[in-house]
């Protein structure tokens, strides 16, 4: 073997590894949650019962109708988490949403009194990690976590299969198995998957 093929195999293992290693863990998290996504009547599903709360917001909240006064209100006084998803105003009444992985809270506010009613959907621990999964309502730093492991997979397989093709013993075992599961792949799609 010459010096460049052994430095570009050597410069592939590293690769390989590091990729590897850097997304083991999400491997783990994404396969465990893959399997629940994929088997969901298997899992119970049900948290804790909807709550109902009644309050009255200060008028000179909703007078204005401001998003940023409405949503800060609600995020320091009533405790509201999660991403802002819908914010309606008109001149009756105000409906927010905001949405957390596997909960949500719904909000209107009658804009003549102030009367709030905050319906809250809290998560349970598998509609949580099944939003963590789809990447729903969990910003835009957890998609980019799941960007980056979506090209640390693909790094660690491409390497994966270049560092068998480079090992000749094996090289016909491998390129077997890569066939079957190509086709595998291919032909349930194929076959199964209804178009």
């Amino acid at each position: 073997m010459n010096p460049i093929t052994r430095k570009a195999i050597a410069v592939t293992r590293i690769t390989h590894v590091c990729c590897s290693m850097l997304a083991a863990g999400a491997m783990v998290f994404f396969a465990v949650t893959g399997f629940m996504l994929n088997n969901e009547a298997m899992f119970d599903s049900e948290g804790p019962e909807d709550n109902t709360i009644e309050r009255t917001a200060p008028s000179e909240i909703i007078r204005d109708a401001r998003q940023e006064e409405v949503v800060s209100y609600l995020r320091d006084e009533c405790g509201m988490t999660g991403l802002l998803d819908e914010y309606n105003a008109d001149p009756d009444v105000i409906e927010l949403t905001f949405k957390r992985p596997g909960g949500r809270t719904d909000i209107t506010i009658d804009r003549s009194d102030g009367q709030m009613e905050i319906m809250n959907e809290p998560a349970s621990v598998t509609t949580a990690l099944l939003d963590l999964h789809k990447g729903s309502s969990t910003g835009a730093i957890w998609r980019t976590l799941i960007d980056l492991t979506a090209i640390c997979l693909l790094l660690a397989c491409l390497t994966g299969i270049v560092l068998w093709l480079a090992t000749p013993k094996r090289r016909v075992l491998g390129l077997i198995a890569l066939v079957i599961g190509l086709l595998a792949w291919c032909g349930a799609y194929l076959l199964y998957v209804p178009k």
